[in-house]
C-alpha cells in the first residue's frame, strides 16, 4: 500500500469531492475500467510468460537429462536455480523502479510495469515446473478472482475511512505473526506431524485473510486516488499495479491452503 507516496491531485477534498456532477462520475468509472484492464492485461501477461517458461524450463532440464540414469545434469539444475534467483532480485529493484517512475510523475510507468509482469511470470513457472496441475492452478485463479472481486466492491463502496482499520489490522497482524513465531517453535520442539500441519493451516489461513482483507482497503483508497487525481500521469497504471500485486498475493496464499488440504488428504 503505497499511496501515501503517489503524487496527489488538486482536490484536497474528502472523497467523492470531485467527479460530483454526471460527466465527473463517468470520468472516474473510466478510469476504473482502466484500472481492471491494465491489471488483467499483467495477469495475462503473467500467465503466459508462465506458461512459455515453465515448457522452455522442462525442455531444457529434460534435454540435459542422463539417459541411463535420467538424473538431471548439475549445470543445467543450477542454470535453473541461477535464472530463479535473478529473476527475483530482478522483481525486487523493478518493484522500486516502478514506484520511483509513478512518485517523480514525470514519465510513463508502461515498461517498469511491464516487466515486472514478465519477472512475475518467470517466477510462477515454478510453479508447474514442480509438478501443480493445472486443475489446481484454474480453482486458484476462480477463488482468488472471487475473493479479490467481492473484496474489492466492498472496499470500493464503503463509506467508512477503511485506512483506521488498515492500522488496527496491522498491529493485529503483528501481534498474531510474533505469537505464532512461538508457537511454531513449540511445534518444531514436538515434532508431532499433526500439530505442525495444524499449525501450518491456522497460520496460513490467517494470512490469506488478512491479504485478503488488505484488498478492502486497497480499493478505499484507489477510490481516493480515482477522485482527487484526475489528469495525473500513470493514475490508472498505478492502481492496476496495486492491484495487480494484491491479486498474486491472494492468489500465492490460496494455492498454498490448497495445497496443504490436498496433500493431506491424500496421507
Amino acid at each position: 500500500m503505497a499511496y501515501a507516496s503517489y503524487p496527489q491531485g488538486k482536490g484536497s477534498g474528502p472523497v467523492g469531492a470531485r467527479f460530483s456532477s454526471p460527466n465527473e462520475k463517468s470520468a472516474q468509472k473510466r478510469l476504473l475500467a482502466k484500472c481492471f484492464g491494465y491489471m488483467s492485461l499483467g495477469l495475462a501477461v503473467s500467465a503466459l510468460v508462465a506458461f512459455l517458461s515453465s515448457l522452455l524450463f522442462v525442455y531444457v532440464l529434460s534435454w540435459s537429462c542422463d539417459p541411463s540414469t535420467g538424473e538431471i545434469s548439475a549445470s543445467a539444475f543450477v542454470g535453473y536455480i541461477a535464472v530463479m534467483v535473478i529473476s527475483g532480485i530482478g522483481l525486487l529493484i523493478d518493484g522500486i523502479v516502478v514506484n520511483a517512475v509513478i512518485a517523480k510523475n514525470k514519465r510513463s510507468a508502461w515498461v517498469p510495469y511491464i516487466i515486472y509482469c514478465v519477472l512475475m511470470g518467470v517466477l510462477l513457472s515454478s510453479l508447474l515446473i514442480a509438478g501443480i496441475s493445472f486443475y489446481t492452478v484454474a480453482e486458484t485463479f476462480l477463488l482468488t478472482s472471487f475473493a479479490f472481486l467481492a473484496m474489492f466492491l466492498i472496499g470500493y463502496f464503503s463509506k467508512a475511512n477503511l485506512n483506521v482499520f488498515g492500522m488496527v489490522l496491522g498491529m493485529v497482524a503483528m501481534m498474531f505473526l510474533l505469537s505464532a513465531s512461538f508457537w511454531g517453535i513449540m511445534v518444531l520442539v514436538s515434532g508431532n506431524s499433526f500439530l505442525y500441519y495444524f499449525y501450518d493451516m491456522v497460520v496460513s489461513g490467517v494470512v490469506m485473510l488478512i491479504s485478503i482483507v488488505v484488498v478492502a482497503i486497497d480499493a478505499y483508497n484507489i477510490k481516493r486516488l480515482l477522485a482527487n487525481g484526475e489528469g495525473m500521469k500513470n493514475l490508472a497504471l498505478f492502481c492496476a499495479y496495486q492491484m495487480y500485486c494484491d491479486f498474486i498475493v491472494i492468489f500465492l496464499r490460496v494455492l498454498y491452503v490448497l495445497l496443504l488440504v490436498g496433500g493431506r488428504k491424500k496421507r
